[in-house]
Formats: C-alpha cells, structure tokens, sequence
C-alpha cells in the first residue's frame, strides 16, 4: 500500500512539473509580446495581436488538457484588442 501511494504522488509530482513546464513558454512568449508593445519595440498591429492570442489559444489547450474549467471561455477578438489599443 505504502509503495503505491509514494508512486502515485511522485505521478503526481511529476505532471505537475510538467504542466508547469509547459505554461512557462507561452507566458514567456506574452510577457515578451507585451514589454515590446508597452515599450515601443514593437508596433501596435495585428500581427502582433495575432501573436498574442496564439500564445493565448496555446495556453487555452494546455489548461483544457489538465482538466481546468477556465479552457472553455472563448478567445479575445484580435480587432476589439487592436481598436482599443489604438
């Protein structure tokens, strides 16, 4: 019994790591977008929306794979963004 309980939570552990793991590149990748738009690195277009919400979407799947509720709202409209942007 014992040994089945460690090697379930050391299961656990471990696809919590990986999760973990997996949400840092598109988050990354936001935080990035969002210090070249704030800093003036980078235009406020919709090619760089359109980044933005893919790392979005991205970060939707991840959640919607671990089972989390917050993957079922829909994404942002890139145009909405971008108009108030502007």
């Amino acid at each position: 019994m014992s040994e089945t309980l460690e090697r379930v939570e050391r299961r656990r552990l471990e696809a919590i790591g990986d999760l973990a793991h997996e949400l840092r590149t598109p988050l990354s990748s936001i935080k990035s977008l969002m210090e070249g738009l704030m800093d003036g690195i980078l235009a406020a277009e919709p090619v760089t929306f359109l980044s933005v919400q893919r790392e979005v979407a991205r970060l939707q799947r991840l959640v919607a794979r671990s089972g989390g509720a917050g993957a079922r709202r829909k994404p942002a409209r890139v145009r909405l963004i971008y108009a108030l942007s502007t």
